[in-house]
């Protein structure tokens, strides 16, 4: 429905990105039609990593029970800094925001 949805607003969406836990329980899916077939593939031959055509992405970085559509073509990924490392020996209110 999401995906049907983004195209119908005029968005392309071609990246699913989704937890390890979920797409384990998308690809070990089984029919009901009384066979036991999976649904997607099988474990022995499985299917490669797509959903409706879209690419799917596997991370744990998505929290589970959850999924990300992406249009790549219309996305920026800003760095805001350098990576830093702040160490220090005293309490830990030295890195606490005071605003």
């Amino acid at each position: 429905m999401g995906l049907s949805d983004l195209k119908a607003a005029g968005w392309n969406p071609n990246v699913i990105v989704i937890n390890p836990r979920d797409w384990f329980a998308i690809e070990s899916e089984r029919a009901n039609d009384g066979d036991g077939q999976y649904v997607i593939g099988t474990s022995r031959d499985p299917a490669p990593s797509s959903l409706w055509g879209t690419p799917v992405v596997v991370t744990m970085g998505m929290p589970a029970l959850g999924a990300l559509l992406l249009d790549t073509s219309t996305t920026a990924l800003l760095d805001r800094q350098e990576v830093t490392v702040e160490a220090s020996r005293m309490d830990g209110d030295n890195f606490a925001a005071t605003w």
